[in-house]
């Protein structure tokens, strides 16, 4: 069970489909103390104190979760098991879970022995889902044997493949095995085995890869559809396994791998644009608008040639998003975006009392599709993933308007608000910016333009101290390294530490002036004014004294004169102070002045306030995957460009050009 997360997920799950949670147990076992101990304290923090058990121990050789003396069983089952764990077969418990099966290899690999313990603690209907290496898919020997049983008892329902660096701990990719007892497939799934390669789904992290939630949809649409879908998935029946001798590599059955890139050798060589690749790309083209007649001109019956204006990676860029007809298919996605939402807006609005958030989101994800798909720009999963992202992006936001209502929800924002103000004054992590909350930007702006004014004000107040720190003094360059390594001279401090050298000097001589004019006291026999009293001879001291006063005039003249090259410098940093008092005042009012707006407004304002958000959240989404999808009809015409914009031809005449021209220079240099 690792950390619990599955098992939080879980409990989460069936409250957020109108499930009893606290008719819900939970049980785990982990071999680790340190994950044992984690996994209970995460569930604490969760709120689940009643209910669930975790044990800690090794599943193989001592399993905890038993009843009487039987394997307890369960309705659902979810692990992450160790990978390519060594065991030893003496060590092994209830070998009933294993040997109607077969045993992997000893000291190898334990993966299908966490597998086969699984679906021995079954309960009938249950299902289970397991994380797997691919290796269990394909290797030999004991392994085979596993599988082979499997099939022939009908026990895998589907097998999902995964992109690699998923989960933590382990960078490989991964595949998740879905398996029912025997006999308790759906009617119409016995003796087949669903494939889903979605190991080219993912989007990339910086510590791990994720699934973006159209990812994660569309994986669990396929699955629960048991669906077909070429270059994703294949339902491969039995007899079609026995035949491959059980080989269950997922790519031999759901084959992703992109179509080799296609060559026209003759348009590399003399010039051109195949037909036959334009054609080939004008679903892609058609779906966004773009009309292609805009982009090529004819050259004969097989090829065309780019437009004047549109030969260049950067003009082929500034044709495609200056096409009226881009335009206009994007523009009526948002048309058909905002006729949606005002139908299905009241839906929304009425989740306080329907509490039904769940529902919900099915009936927008159907209702979302039908109104989008038939514009043709996006296939089905990316439509339903633009719903399902914005779901997830909001989920807890949906479950407090089901709960609470939409005042709560605006008072829980503030509250957040807070928490994120008081963190960021104590040093600690800063989740965001709190004036970039959408409440803030929504119901602030006069005072969000206030705070832009002074961080304006304060970046233009710091590049002027920058550029006075790093300007050239008389006597060289300080404000560029003079040796590699070699740091910055700061000219600012470098003045300040010569007026503070000098002042030191300065000090120095002074108090010695002082001395020889009157002394440190009246018993002292050594200054001027002391020898004269005793009528001693003081022309020595006389002439040090002019000599001190002498020099120190240059010095406190060059004091002056640093005085007033830094008096720029000095204003730069007390307006710097200033505006950046001001800065830290509006901010700690922010909670003040939004707290006080909120008090301004009604049940109804509230509940207004935050469907036009939710509705700008979703836009923001769909924003996006347009985008994202003007970005691959770009890159298919620059692609085109790349392959086919200089044709072998052009680059040798560019080339005895070039040589031409250096043999001019050449001659004209006597060289030849």
């Amino acid at each position: 069970c690792g950390s619990g997360g599955m098992l939080i997920y879980a409990r989460q799950h069936v409250g957020e489909h109108g499930g009893n949670m606290d008719n819900l147990s939970l049980y785990g076992q982990d071999n680790e103390g340190s994950a044992w101990a984690i996994c209970k304290m995460n569930l604490f923090l969760h709120g689940v104190f009643e209910r669930v058990f975790i044990e800690n121990d090794d599943t193989l050789t001592s399993p905890q979760h038993l009843d009487g003396n039987e394997l307890m069983r369960f309705d659902r089952i979810l692990s992450n098991p160790p990978f390519s764990m060594p065991y030893e077969k003496k060590q092994l418990t209830r070998q009933e879970r294993f040997s109607a099966y077969g045993y992997p290899p000893e000291k190898k690999k334990a993966d299908f022995l966490f597998a086969l313990h699984m679906l021995a603690s079954l309960r009938p209907g249950g299902i289970m889902a397991t994380v797997m290496p691919h290796g269990v898919l394909f290797r030999g020997g004991g392994e085979l044997e596993i599988r082979k049983q499997l099939v022939r008892r009908d026990h895998i329902e589907a097998i999902i493949g995964l992109s690699a660096n998923l989960f933590f701990g382990t960078g490989i990719p991964a595949c998740i095995l879905v398996m029912r007892r025997e006999g308790d497939k759906p009617f119409e799934r016995r003796g087949k085995v669903l494939f889903i390669n979605a190991d080219r789904d993912y989007e990339e992290g910086r510590a791990q890869n994720f699934l973006r939630a159209e990812h994660a949809e569309k994986i669990v649409q396929t699955f629960q559809r048991f669906e077909a879908i070429p270059g994703y998935s294949a339902i491969v029946t039995s007899e079609q396994l026995a035949a491959e001798e059980y080989n269950l590599n997922i790519r031999r059955y759901a084959d992703n791998s992109p179509q080799p890139e296609p060559q026209d050798v003759r348009a590399h060589l003399v010039g051109g644009v195949p037909k036959t690749e334009v054609a080939s790309l004008q679903p892609l083209f058609a779906s966004h608008g773009l009309n292609t007649d805009r982009l090529f001109v004819e050259r004969d019956e097989r090829y065309l040639d780019f437009a004047a204006h549109a030969t260049g990676n950067g003009a082929l860029r500034q044709a495609v998003d200056a096409d009226p007809g881009i335009h206009e298919r994007e523009a009526a996605m948002l048309r058909a975006f905002q006729t949606w939402w005002e139908e299905h807006r009241p839906r929304l609005a009425a989740l306080p009392e329907t509490s039904d958030p769940m529902v919900l989101r099915e009936e927008f994800l159907h209702s979302f599709q039908a109104n989008l798909l038939p514009l043709g720009m996006l296939d089905r999963f990316k439509v339903t993933g633009i719903l399902a992202t914005w779901w997830d992006n909001d989920r807890d936001e949906m479950q407090t308007i089901s709960a609470r209502g939409f005042a709560e929800l605006v008072d829980g924002w503030i509250d957040l608000i807070q928490d994120v103000i008081e963190d960021t004054e104590t040093k600690k992590t800063e989740l965001f910016d709190p004036f970039e909350h959408k409440l803030v930007v929504r119901l602030l702006p006069d005072y969000l333009e206030q705070i832009e004014a002074l961080r304006a004000e304060i970046a233009r107040l710091e590049a002027e101290k920058e550029a006075f720190e790093q300007q050239d003094r008389d006597d060289g360059d300080p404000g560029e390294p003079d040796q590699e390594g070699e740091e910055q001279d700061n000219y600012a401090k470098a003045l300040e530490e010569e007026k503070k050298s000098l002042k030191a000097e300065v000090k120095g001589a002074l108090d010695r002036v002082k001395y020889l004019q009157r002394g440190p006291g009246v018993k002292d026999k050594g200054s001027i004014a002391a020898l004269k009293k005793l009528g001693q001879d003081t022309r020595d001291l006389e002439r040090e004294l002019a000599a001190l006063v002498e020099e120190v005039a240059p010095v406190q003249h060059r004091i002056e004169q640093i005085d007033t090259l830094l008096a720029p410098y000095v204003a730069i940093k007390q307006q710097l102070a200033a505006t950046r008092k001001q800065l830290k005042e509006l901010s700690r009012a922010l909670l003040q002045v939004l707290r006080t707006k909120r008090d301004q407004l009604s049940a109804k304002e509230c509940r207004d306030l935050v469907l036009d958000l939710s509705r700008d959240s979703l836009e923001q989404v769909l924003r996006r995957y347009i985008e994202e999808h003007r970005q691959e009809v770009r890159a298919a015409v620059e692609n085109l460009w790349n392959k086919y914009g200089a044709s072998l031809r052009v680059i040798q005449a560019g080339r005895d050009e070039a040589a031409g021209r250096l043999e001019s220079f050449l001659k004209e240099l006597g060289y030849v």
